[in-house]
């Protein structure tokens, strides 16, 4: 199926989009990525003024061949907050060996999303810890045990 979308900016881009009516928003950003070059994750994708979420399939909206969506850029607010580095890189080459690139993509968000959670659950008193088994050259792994 065709999907037309329209992205609403000054200059105001459009483009067609064949996907499959089972595929997820998340997969019909990332096509919608390769022609207009906005990241996935700086995608807002509206249908009948409904904000379409990444995990839903095409279908669940109820949008028929043929339709036109709207895309609004937003600021992508997870860069300054995602982890980046060679881990990151790394684990997504592990998940997109090993998955499909939505799939990989999936399991990515959620485990960012976690890793976060889980630094920010930290006390200061872990923080402390942490940094003075580092200081002292153990390992900082003993203080989670």
């Amino acid at each position: 199926m065709i999907i037309f979308v329209k992205a609403l900016t000054p200059s105001g881009p459009e483009c067609a989009v064949k996907v499959g009516s089972q595929a997820t928003i998340w997969e019909l950003k990332h096509q919608v990525s390769l022609q207009l070059d906005i990241p996935p994750s700086q995608q807002r994708i509206v249908f009948r003024g409904k904000t379409l979420e990444n995990d839903n399939t095409i279908t669940s909206y109820g949008i028929p061949d043929g339709a036109k969506v709207h895309l609004f850029p937003v600021k992508d607010n997870t860069a300054s907050s995602t982890p980046q580095g060679p881990l990151w890189s790394e684990l997504k080459k592990f998940l997109e060996e090993r998955f499909s690139e939505s799939d990989a993509d999936k399991v990515m968000r959620e485990f960012q999303k976690i890793f976060q959670q889980s630094v920010e659950s930290l006390s200061l008193d872990d923080v402390e810890r942490i940094a003075s088994d580092y200081l002292k050259g153990n390992p900082c792994m003993n203080t989670f045990k």
